[in-house]
């Protein structure tokens, strides 16, 4: 699927997602995110073959469909990933755990870890704090979160460190929040001014600190938590070696004050 507010690529054709695995291949990154909601992307990696990486992939469970329905969702994913099991399987909308059936639903997630179908079960959130209170609430071994320059809520006042002494593992994405740390969007964008002020405002800092924002982005990131996976989403071979390159090989002495947390910074609120 399309995605990010800068993309001018579009859905990543075939070719290019064998490119871009070969790269993780070669640079022994095993991992992968995708979504049934990700259009296509579960059945392009399964006709690639994607049997060597650890795959996390989301799930949506509809509000007045049933618990039991996921596995028949998850099972419908490992035919199109061409698996037989999967590493993390989130639930991808967290509001489904506000009705009176979230026990039912964490439930029928644990018993997909014990009839050997994936070996963590999660949560998917916008809320990092809310996240935590579901990961302990229903026993939840794995969260996706976002966290970047902009939204650093994952990393005040020490709320990555309640995860990660609770055996909690984090995924942490929109680390260039849809590309907009990275470059502006287009001028017909959806973005609020503010989201487009402050990402101007860490480009300049990077400048000054003689770095890119690639490397500023992930290195704000990075030095926060070692522990924490980070997510990334690419549009090409290319790009994703740009981003490998940027990686930083030691503590990074970049640093930005991140704003006051604003709504306008949740990519949800981005209407068109």
């Amino acid at each position: 699927m399309k995605y990010g507010a800068t993309n001018t690529v579009g859905e990543v054709h075939l070719d290019e997602i064998r490119k871009i695995l070969q790269i993780c291949r070669e640079a022994n990154l095993r991992e992968l995110d995708t979504a049934q909601a990700y259009g296509s992307s579960e059945e392009k990696l399964g006709a690639i073959g994607v049997g060597d990486f650890a795959i996390t992939t989301k799930i949506h469970l509809c509000m007045e469909e049933n618990a039991e329905l996921l596995k028949d969702k998850l099972t419908q994913s490992l035919n199109k990933l061409r698996v037989k099991k999967i590493e993390n399987l989130l639930l991808h909308n967290e509001e489904r755990l506000n009705l009176g059936d979230a026990d039912e639903v964490a439930f029928s997630l644990h018993a997909l870890v014990k009839q050997g179908l994936v070996e963590k079960v999660g949560v998917s959130s916008y809320e990092p704090a809310n996240a935590l209170g579901q990961c302990q609430k229903y026993g939840f071994q794995i969260t996706q979160v976002p966290g970047n320059v902009l939204d650093n809520r994952l990393f005040e006042d020490g709320l990555i460190d309640q995860f990660l002494k609770k055996n909690i593992s984090v995924q942490v994405r929109s680390a260039f929040l849809q590309g907009i740390l990275l470059g502006d969007p287009p001028l017909q964008s959806r973005v609020p001014p503010i989201v487009i002020d402050q990402a101007s405002n860490f480009r300049n800092k990077c400048r000054e600190c003689g770095c890119s924002p690639l490397e500023g982005a992930l290195g704000h990131i990075l030095q926060v938590s070692k522990q924490a996976k980070v997510v990334l989403g690419v549009t090409g071979s290319d790009e994703f070696r740009q981003i490998l390159e940027s990686l930083p090989s030691g503590p990074s002495g970049f640093q930005f004050d991140s704003p006051v947390w604003s709504s306008a910074f949740d990519p949800r609120n981005w209407k068109n």
